[in-house]
């Protein structure tokens, strides 16, 4: 393979490595959620929208455990 081929090979190997890193569940439970993605900046700028996905957020994660 050429170098170029090599490197996006090896970067594609590291990100499926990574996705398998993240979806192994934790073996100590912390205080920290992180949401990527879950939301654009325009669909927060409404407060009667923002209150709804915060609403509609506590109450899918609750089905996880405590928030």
């Amino acid at each position: 393979p050429k170098p170029e081929q090599e490197s996006i090979l090896m970067h594609a190997q590291q990100q499926i490595a990574l996705q398998k890193l993240m979806l192994q569940p934790a073996l100590v439970a912390t205080k920290v959620l992180c949401l990527t993605h879950a939301v654009s900046p325009d669909e927060l700028k409404d407060d009667e929208d923002y209150e709804e996905i915060l609403d509609d957020m506590r109450q899918e994660c609750s089905k996880f455990g405590n928030f």
